[in-house]
C-alpha cells in the first residue's frame, strides 16, 4: 500500500508510536461529524440546527447513554470535546455505550441511546426516518477549534513520496481537483457523487443524500494544501483527547514534521 486516507489524529498517533507517515493532501478543513440526537430529545429542548451553538452543545450535557464506536474512538472523543467546552460541563460522567458503527442508528431509533456522532449519513439516515435529528453538524464550522482543521488526509511514507515525486503530486492534485468541484461545480460534484457505484438511491434516498450534502459541502476546500494553524489544531485536539498520552510526546505543527504541501502544490 502506497497511501493511505485516514484521519489526522491517526497520522498523529502514527507518528507517537513511531510510524514514518506524512500527509501530503487535506481532503477537507473542517471535522466532519455530525451529533445526531433522538428527535425527541431536540424537540423536548426546542433545539434545531438554528438554534445557538452554546445551546445545542448544552443539551450534550443532559443525555443518557451516548453511543459511540469503541472507547477512545473520535466518536467519543468529539462528544467529550464539546461537553468540555460548555460551563459546568464534566466529560467525565458522560455515560457511554460502545456498539460498533453499523449498529449506532438503529440503537437510537430503538431508543437504546440518546446521541451518537459519525459521518454523513449515518445520522441523517435516522433523521429522514423520523428519529433522530442532527444536532451539531460539525462540517458546518460552527467550532472555531474543528474549523481550518485538516480532518481527512492522503498520507504516505516520506521516502515513498520522495522516491515517487510525480505519483504523490498526481494523487494529491487529482484528489484536490475533485474536492474543488464542490465550491466551483457544486453541481457537477453531486452528480459525480450520485453516479459513483457506491451510491445507490435504493440505498440512499435523494433527500438523505441532500441533506448529508449539505452537512458537509463547507467543509471541502479550495484545494487540499494545508497550514501550521490548521495541524496545531489537530494536535491540540488529539493531546485534549487524550490520543497523545504524555504531551511531551507531542510533534511539532511545523510544515514537514506530519505535513508537506510539496506535491499538493497550490490550486490555481
Amino acid at each position: 500500500m502506497n497511501f493511505c486516507a485516514s484521519s489526522s489524529e491517526g497520522l498523529v498517533l502514527a507518528k507517537v508510536e513511531g510510524a514514518p507517515l506524512i500527509a501530503i493532501q487535506a481532503h477537507n478543513r473542517n471535522l466532519t461529524l455530525s451529533v445526531t440526537v433522538r428527535k425527541a430529545l431536540a424537540e423536548k429542548f426546542k433545539l434545531t440546527r438554528k438554534s445557538p451553538i452554546a445551546e445545542r452543545m448544552k443539551v450534550l450535557t443532559q443525555l443518557g447513554p451516548i453511543g459511540a464506536t469503541s472507547p477512545g474512538a473520535v466518536s467519543e472523543q468529539i462528544i467529550k470535546f464539546l461537553v468540555g467546552k460548555v460551563k459546568g460541563g464534566h466529560p467525565e460522567k458522560l455515560k457511554f455505550v460502545y456498539l460498533g458503527g453499523p449498529q449506532l442508528g438503529s440503537s437510537l431509533m430503538n431508543d437504546v441511546i440518546d446521541a451518537f456522532a459519525l459521518s454523513p449519513p449515518s445520522g441523517e439516515l435516522t433523521e429522514a426516518a423520523g428519529k433522530g435529528y442532527v444536532l451539531i453538524p460539525l462540517g458546518l464550522g460552527e467550532v472555531a477549534e474543528l474549523t481550518n482543521y485538516p480532518y481527512e488526509v492522503l498520507m504516505a511514507r516520506p521516502d515513498f513520496a520522495e522516491q515517487n515525486p510525480n505519483l504523490a503530486k498526481a494523487a494529491a492534485r487529482a484528489i484536490s481537483r475533485a474536492g474543488a468541484l464542490f465550491n466551483k461545480s457544486p453541481d457537477v460534484a453531486k452528480a459525480a457523487l450520485r453516479g459513483h457505484r457506491f451510491s445507490n438511491p435504493k440505498l440512499l434516498s435523494d433527500d438523505v443524500f441532500e441533506l448529508s450534502y449539505a452537512m458537509t459541502a463547507k467543509a471541502m476546500p479550495l484545494w487540499g494544501d494545508m497550514n501550521a494553524k490548521g495541524w496545531q489544531r489537530v494536535i491540540d485536539f488529539s493531546l485534549g483527547a487524550g490520543i497523545i498520552k504524555d504531551p511531551k510526546q507531542a510533534p511539532s505543527a511545523a510544515e514537514g514534521v506530519l505535513w508537506t504541501n510539496k506535491y499538493v502544490g497550490k490550486g490555481s
